[in-house]
């Protein structure tokens, strides 16, 4: 097992003592096979960043109206994650006084949350058979579906790298609003014993959120990926856990809690598995179908020592449960919808960003005129001809679209900005040397890597930025706290046009510091 980062280290033994004792009911079929070394779970936190979003909350849902079903009711529920900043779930609550179990249904990237049939279809069952069921929305889903609280795929890759430039992570916001979902539920409901499941990117919540939070007792996981997810796999990138690419088997193996892994792929089990978790395949679409209803919920049973009341209505709804349409289990949005970005600058702090400029990424470039050759980025093609005219040979970054370089900077340490940055010092050193002119976005890895440049105002800041103009790179560790100060102070000069490049450098004598 590789080895996890040095700075984890100072959350060791912090949560240990938390998740002992989270015993269950074990099935026969449970793999039985050696676990390799556990990772301990307190490095975690170190790696997801969760700490830095704590903060204290009222902790009282606020419910919705009702809709009646034979045995119990459904509403919409929303709740605070963090001061200003909400999110949304839907409460299915059985007839009766209680106390009930209860689950967590968390939703994959299926394009809703609550409303989407891999949560419904699994909380309706779960209350036909008498279960609390809250199933829960992540960020930028279903009425929080708007830009500044996408999370997920391209349209999320600002609000996730502002999250890692202020030390944290969209996974470890993911598990906060589940656990937040988690208090709700039992707030909201006479729930004594609490369980969690998930399809697709829905069970790398579960399983997270079982590692960290002890009053889980099970997990289901429903069409499982890896975990922590590799970087090559695809799939949305707010699942992947910083400086760590799977399968990582030492993950697993921490899971204390007995869990039902339902593989809709002809596969082995994941190396790691604990004997506390039964592996089944149950072929079939990347969802949470009937069939895996059938199997999950009845383990389920036997884990919360439940019984349904009313065994005819548990059969009916696990094959064919009702669905409701979204609009019925919509909460109120007028208030907690801080955007993620605000979320980010709240938490993070001034910090030295170490940009890594090893990267040997491809790119290519352009050069137009003749003369000691001058890198021009982010700045107007007529400020290049103003150089030409000076005797200078312009040449542009040419930097083609990487998909796979955010999951590998998760994965691998690395800030997003330092492959353009590691692009720009790659070619003034083969233009032998060569200063860069960047203006707007282009400021942060012209200022990182280490050449000589000059700052084409006006500068990019917190009020400037615009996530349809400027690259998530732009998001670096301090650079909004405190740090955009200290990045244009290392430029050469700063000015309106070309002319203050032409009076601060030489292109012919300026190169890399």
């Amino acid at each position: 097992m590789r080895p996890m980062p040095g700075p984890l280290g100072r959350f060791l033994g912090l949560l240990v003592p938390l998740v002992s004792g989270c015993g269950g009911v074990v099935d026969p079929g449970a793999v039985s096979t050696l676990s390799p070394e556990a990772v301990p779970v307190a490095e975690l936190r170190g790696s997801l960043g969760l700490d830095l979003l704590e903060r204290a909350v009222s902790g009282v849902p606020e419910l919705g109206p009702s809709v009646a079903f034979p045995g119990y009711t459904v509403q919409p529920v929303a709740f605070e994650i963090v001061p200003g900043f909400r999110s949304s779930a839907a409460l299915w609550l059985p007839e009766g006084d209680g106390p009930f179990p209860g689950v967590l249904v968390l939703p994959g990237h299926f394009g809703e949350g609550k409303a989407s049939g891999e949560c419904q279809e699994v909380a309706h069952a779960l209350a036909a058979r008498g279960m609390v069921a809250l199933a829960v929305d992540m960020p930028g889903v279903e009425e929080w579906e708007r830009p500044g609280r996408q999370i997920h795929f391209e349209g999320g890759a600002h609000n996730r790298a502002a999250l890692a430039a202020a030390g944290s992570s969209a996974l470890a916001l993911q598990i906060l609003v589940a656990r937040r979902g988690l208090e709700a539920m039992i707030a909201a409901a006479p729930v004594d014993r609490v369980a969690a499941t998930g399809a697709s990117g829905g069970g790398v919540l579960a399983f997270y959120l079982a590692l960290l939070e002890p009053r889980v007792r099970a997990i289901v996981l429903a069409s499982p990926v890896g975990i922590p997810r590799a970087g090559h796999e695809g799939g949305c990138f707010c699942d992947l856990l910083p400086g760590h690419s799977g399968p990582e088997p030492g993950l697993l193996a921490a899971l204390e809690q007995p869990s039902l892994w339902l593989s809709e792929l002809e596969r082995p089990a994941p190396e790691g598995l604990p004997a506390s978790a039964r592996f089944e395949v149950v072929a079939g679409p990347h969802s949470y179908t009937a069939a895996m209803r059938a199997v999950a919920l009845p383990w389920l049973d036997r884990q919360l020592q439940h019984t349904p009341p009313d065994p005819s209505r548990a059969a009916q709804a696990l094959e064919q449960p009702p669905t409701l349409p979204s609009e019925a289990l919509r909460s109120s949005t007028d208030r907690g919808a801080m955007s993620i970005f605000e979320l980010a600058l709240q938490v993070g702090a001034p910090r030295a960003w170490e940009p890594r400029l090893e990267l040997e990424a491809p790119f290519g470039h352009a050069c137009e005129g003749d003369g000691q050759p001058v890198i021009g980025v982010g700045v107007p093609e007529g400020d290049l001809e103003v150089l030409r005219a000076a005797g200078m040979q312009t040449c542009t970054l040419q930097l083609p679209a990487d998909e796979t370089w955010e999951p590998r900077a998760v994965t691998g340490g690395y800030t997003l900005a330092d492959r353009p940055a590691s692009a720009l010092r790659r070619l003034s050193a083969q233009l032998g040397g060569a200063p860069i002119y960047a203006g707007g976005a282009w400021a942060v890895p012209a200022a990182a890597s280490g050449v000589a440049w000059v700052a084409r105002s006006p500068r990019i800041s917190v009020e400037t930025l615009d996530p349809a103009v400027h690259p998530p790179w732009v998001h670096v560790p301090g650079l909004w706290w405190g740090g955009l100060e200290g990045l244009y102070a290392s430029a050469r000069a700063e000015g309106d046009g070309p002319e203050i490049f032409l009076e601060a450098l030489d292109p012919g004598t300026a190169g890399a510091r």
